[in-house]
């Protein structure tokens, strides 16, 4: 049972049986089908089946066929897939161990860490892997599952935050430079470190630590595409499953300066959302590289 079903509206679905009668309509009639040769070996098709139940919203099912044209399911999961460019810089694609999936790595100097994150176009990249993808920067789609949320109230700075201020650039500048060796980039990073830390151990004896920090994006746990997030909502939808007719959110969150999409199933979302709030939870990160 995959653990994101819920986020997309399938929190029903509690057993094995349930689980393969929607895998299999989703084989049998599948609203998209994408084929490719496969990588490893090119008389077999490398095949991704696609049924969306919301805008943007669905699941992907990654197998093979035979050569007596049977799907055989390698495996399946849920996806949301992102509507902004969250992200343009250069973009690594590693196969995972396990099976044929593919995870994406790429650098935001906004944020100060790798993003990791589930590639959901992997046909795509299987059809354009003898190009090099770390020559130029590619457009990269960030989206994101959750299968548990909570929605806090703004600080004072929240408006602010949504925006991309002269400062948040000038900070983005500073960090490519010391990247590349200028020691007087460095030393100014240092410093404004030493002072924000200087002024948070200050503040923290009398606020509370979500009304000092704004958004963060932090790695969670022992899975590299899992993060624990505090954004501010730009945006939000409530689209109801078409299928068990439940309801599910699409938020637009803006996080750390990158923007992206996160679909969370409304009764595991603690709070209403509203615009100009903040969502706070641990999600599964996703992204459609544009090739």
């Amino acid at each position: 049972m995959h653990t994101y079903l819920k986020a997309i509206g399938f929190k029903q679905i509690s057993n094995i049986k349930q689980e393969n009668i929607l895998l299999n309509n989703i084989i049998d009639n599948p609203q998209s089908k994408k084929l490719v040769a496969n990588p490893y070996d090119r008389e077999l098709l490398y095949a991704e089946l696609t049924t969306e139940f919301m805008p943007g919203i669905g699941i992907k099912i990654i197998g093979q066929y035979d050569d007596n044209e049977k799907f055989h399911m390698e495996y399946y999961f849920p996806y949301v897939e992102g509507r902004f460019a969250s992200v343009k810089e250069e973009c690594y694609i590693g196969k995972k161990m396990d099976n044929t999936s593919y995870s994406g790595l790429c650098e935001d100097d906004r944020i100060g860490v790798s993003l990791i994150f589930h590639l959901i176009n992997s046909v795509d990249y299987i059809a354009n892997i003898n190009e090099k993808m770390e020559s130029d920067p590619k457009n990269v789609r960030i989206s994101a599952l959750c299968s548990d949320g909570i929605i806090m109230l703004p600080t004072i700075y929240s408006s602010q935050a949504a925006q991309d201020t002269e400062e948040t650039l000038k900070h983005v500048k500073m960090v490519a430079e010391a990247k590349n060796g200028n020691t007087e980039a460095i030393e100014k990073l240092t410093l404004a470190e030493m002072n924000t830390y200087s002024q948070i151990g200050r503040r923290i004896a009398d606020e509370d630590v979500f009304s000092i920090v704004e958004t963060s994006l932090i790695p969670y746990g022992m899975e590299a595409e899992v993060y624990k997030i505090l954004g501010i909502i730009l945006e939000m939808k409530l689209h109801v499953n078409p299928i068990l007719k439940e309801e599910v959110y699409q938020l637009k969150v803006k996080c750390n300066g990158v923007v992206f999409d996160i679909a969370v199933n409304k009764d595991d979302l603690a709070g209403e959302p509203m615009v100009g709030r903040r969502f706070r939870g641990i999600v599964w990160l996703q992204g459609v590289v544009e090739f």
